[in-house]
């Protein structure tokens, strides 16, 4: 329960934006754009996630959790065009969900735990995202 607290809060300080300036919203993007700079935020997240050495299954776990919070941060900053709201709140919601299976699955391979059912709940969940990157157009934003 505790995991699924912490997954709807990120998943709302990434749609609120957290952005605290009294700027004004930006206006929305035209579809293309918002793919686009949706896709190049997901190719960001990958690159950073394929730089440095990994040690231990802590350092994956943190390294993992570090790519979607890239692509979380980065797709919550943008302003998608009003056809799309729904379809990127999914995909926010997706995003936060699989972050936090990655990271109870990496306390699981920590403490020496059973992986069975969270490995394949991570891949129920990366399923999840990979279908509403479809649904949004994205191309960079899926995962193998």
């Amino acid at each position: 329960m505790q995991w699924r607290g912490l997954a709807a809060l990120i998943v709302v300080l990434a749609l609120v934006g957290v952005g605290c300036g009294g700027s004004e919203p930006s206006p929305p993007l035209s579809r293309a754009q918002f793919v686009k700079r949706a896709d190049a935020v997901c190719a960001r997240a990958v690159k950073q996630l394929s730089v440095g050495k990994v040690r231990g299954v802590d350092g994956m776990a943190q390294k993992v959790l570090a790519y979607q919070r890239v692509k979380v941060d980065g797709i919550g900053a943008l302003a998608p065009p009003v056809a799309l709201e729904r379809s990127v709140e999914r995909y926010e919601l997706a995003l936060a969900a699989r972050q936090a299976v990655v990271d109870r699955y990496g306390a699981a391979l920590r403490e020496g735990g059973s992986t069975d059912a969270l490995g394949r709940e991570l891949a129920r969940t990366q399923a999840r995202e990979n279908r509403a990157a479809r649904v949004l157009g994205l191309k960079d934003c899926r995962t193998g």
